[in-house]
């Protein structure tokens, strides 16, 4: 070893592979994660983190440098060595029998031996102090959908992948800005890039094996490859500003029997929601904000119970203020209601007594049906006979005592009558933007 390498001997060096590292045979190429570069004036060492191509799905390495080579085949670590492979910073070899590993750096001309070496089985080491409180395999792979990843989607996201969540699907259209910071989990290192694309690199750094797709949209129901990705979902978590996208994801839930947590802060995040749909056991979406409504009527206040910023133009949404703790509780709540619902637990079939109900209200303060700060009430609406055009098939029959075939005539005499009064008028531009109704 040179003198200029043994100078190196302050490096530190972690390097997370895949759980079956030690199989024999095994190969494959490390990325660099992260490099912290020392203070000249100190005695810090110069920490590496590389990541193992196995632990990157589908062979993604997230734009990542390759920095070597790793193998738990002999002949081929002393192959690489003899041939010096400039291209390799580092040769790792795990040697299988006696579960030693052994890393060499290439610098001046040599390899040299890098005595501080950390070799981290992830998956095992990152469900570690998880363990015991669940079954993390309930939950590896079940996908959450996130519609919206603003300050509390953001938060969400964080909390599901620590608690073990590796599959997402993102959806915004927006981007960071400096005003989002002091909300968002997220910071000034990301301004400017896609919520999604920043939320995405926050989850990776918490486990590099998670699987995301991100969706630079808003959600409407009209366009297809937003409402398959969603469909592929296990559950979905609303958590847009956007009004008219809930009630689009309500009909797409509805329609395809697929679970939904709806959650959002009130004006000034002086309280807020968490509404969970569950296919043929709980009221939709659109039938609790007929009973929000009921409940507003009855007992008024100060402030207007909406959601965050429940406008149906997304062009005129405007973000209330509120703190970052405030919102914090609801999103809490949001992830642990997630969570044991893709556990099993918790889905209204009376089997654990100490579960929530299907409708949340937080309170931070006194303040409309709260009476102090820290306030939990839970709400029911009535699974049964009712009035909903989303979740009830008989909605129309009832409204109109008529039935399916009686409205559908009804509806097309409608309609021609219509396009012949517009004809009369010679009103051609008119009668291309009349929208044709389907029955």
């Amino acid at each position: 070893m040179t003198q200029d390498s043994a100078k190196d001997q302050n490096d530190v060096v972690y390097i997370l592979m895949h759980e079956n590292f030690w199989m024999n045979g095994e190969r494959g190429e490390l990325f660099e994660y992260r490099k912290e570069c020392p203070d000249k004036n100190t005695n810090e060492p110069n920490i590496t983190i590389l990541i193992s191509d196995r632990l990157v799905k589908d062979g993604r390495n997230n734009g990542r440098i390759t920095k070597g080579t790793w193998t738990s085949d002999l002949s081929e670590f002393e192959k690489n060595i003899v041939e010096h492979q400039l291209s390799n910073e580092y040769i790792l070899n795990l040697n299988s029998k006696n579960s030693a590993a052994y890393l060499y750096k290439f610098k001046s001309d040599e390899y040299y031996k890098v005595e501080s070496v950390h070799i981290i089985p992830f998956e095992t080491d990152f469900n570690k102090r998880i363990r015991g409180i669940f079954d993390v395999k309930l939950i590896k792979d079940k996908t959450v959908a996130l519609v919206g990843v603003g300050s509390m989607g953001s938060q969400i996201a964080l909390d599901l992948v620590k608690s073990g969540i590796q599959k997402f699907i993102l959806i915004d259209p927006d981007i960071l800005e400096v005003h989002n910071i002091c909300r968002h989990m997220c910071g000034l290192s990301d301004i400017g890039r896609s919520k999604v694309d920043a939320v995405k690199d926050l989850i990776l750094d918490k486990n590099p094996n998670s699987e995301i797709v991100v969706i630079k949209e808003s959600f409407t129901i009209f366009k297809d490859h937003l409402c398959n990705n969603l469909c592929s979902a296990d559950i979905i978590i609303v958590s847009t500003d956007v009004d008219v996208a809930k009630r689009d994801i309500n009909e797409l839930c509805v329609k395809n029997e697929i679970p939904a947590i709806y959650t959002g802060a009130f004006e000034r995040a002086f309280g807020g929601e968490v509404v969970r749909y569950i296919p043929g056991v709980t009221a939709c979406y659109n039938c609790v904000l007929g009973y929000k409504r009921m409940i507003e009527e009855e007992i008024p206040s100060g402030n207007v119970l909406v959601d965050y910023s429940a406008i149906d133009d997304p062009n005129k949404v405007v973000a209330e203020p509120g703190l970052s703790i405030d919102m914090g509780f609801v999103s809490l709540i949001t992830t642990k209601v997630c969570l044991e619902t893709l556990k099993g637990n918790w889905i209204l079939n009376g089997n654990d007594p100490d579960e929530p109900p299907e409708i949340i209200f937080w309170g931070n303060k006194q303040d409309w049906i709260f009476k102090g700060p820290f306030d939990y009430v839970p709400a029911k609406c009535e699974l049964g006979p009712r009035s909903c055009k989303v979740c009830d098939p008989e909605f129309f029959n009832k409204k109109w005592g008529k039935s399916n075939d009686e409205i559908h005539k009804e509806l097309r005499e409608s309609y021609g009558e219509l396009l012949d009064n517009i004809r009369k008028n010679n009103n051609d531009e008119t009668v291309g933007k009349v929208i044709k109704p389907t029955f």
